[in-house]
Formats: C-alpha cells, structure tokens, sequence
C-alpha cells in the first residue's frame, strides 16, 4: 500500500498551503517582534508620536495661559477692591467736608479774594498732576476777578 500525499493543486491543497504560509508569517512577525524589531514601513508610530508630543505642548501651552488668565483676574479683583476702597473714602471725606462746610458759622459770609485765589492755585496744581479727574475750564469767567468760573461739582 502506497501512502497518499498531500495534493497541493487541488482546491482544497491551495487554501491550506495559503493558510499554513500565512501562520508561518504571522509566526515569523510575533517572534521578530518579540525580539525588538518593528516592521512600519509607513512610519505610522513616529507620526503618532509627533502627533502625541504635539497635544502635550498645545496642553501645556493652554495650562499656561488659562494660570496666567487667573492670576490676572485675581490681580483686576485685588486692584478693582483696593479703587473702590479708596473711591468710597474720598466720597466719605467730601461729604463730611461739604458737611462742614454748610454748617461752618462764615458758610454765608464772602471769602477773601487772595484765599480764593491760592484756592484756585491748588485746584490748578492739582488738575496738572491728573487732567483726567478734572473737568475742562467753562469758557464763563468771573467778572470781577477775571479767573474761570468754579463749575458746580456733581452730586454722588
């Protein structure tokens, strides 16, 4: 008795040779690669990779800037406090000061015309130091001093 070979021309001997060359491939690629060595040729990981350290540096960059918004947004509030600290007090002294002065026993009496003169020095100084808190000078003058008119100060 003769023993039979393997036919590998007949259909069913052609699906099994593809088959057994594509486990000795697939062999062959889990023990290369168990050993270290990568087969990508298209070089897919190194793209991945740039891609990954990409999102890391936009991610930092984002971190950055949001801790540098915060902290400028606590600086504003800080700052903004502290002005409206200081704007509530000034409005407390010019009250107390307007106070007294209506209730002042001279508050109806003339003032010397060399007091409101130096006055109206200080005032000037003071709008040389910051223009921006003082009013623009009216064109109306008084007439017997020759000097700007004092603009009536809005109530707060």
């Amino acid at each position: 008795m003769t023993g039979r070979t393997f036919n590998f021309r007949t259909p069913v001997g052609i699906a099994v040779s593809l088959i057994v060359g594509l486990l000795a491939v697939l062999a062959v690629y889990v023990v290369l690669d168990g050993l270290g060595f990568r087969f990508d040729p298209f070089d897919l990981m190194a793209k991945r990779l740039t891609r990954a350290e990409q999102s890391v540096d936009t991610a930092r960059q984002d971190a950055s800037a949001r801790r540098i918004e915060a902290e400028g947004a606590v600086d504003t509030l800080r700052r903004v406090e502290q002005v409206t600290i200081q704007i509530r007090a000034a409005e407390q002294i010019a009250f107390q000061s307007a106070t007294a002065a209506a209730e002042a026993p001279d508050a109806n009496s003339p003032v010397d015309p060399a007091r409101l003169d130096r006055l109206r020095l200080a005032d000037d100084s003071l709008c040389q130091l910051r223009p921006a808190i003082c009013r623009q000078p009216t064109a109306k003058t008084d007439p017997a001093t020759g000097h700007a008119a004092v603009p009536p100060a809005t109530p707060s």
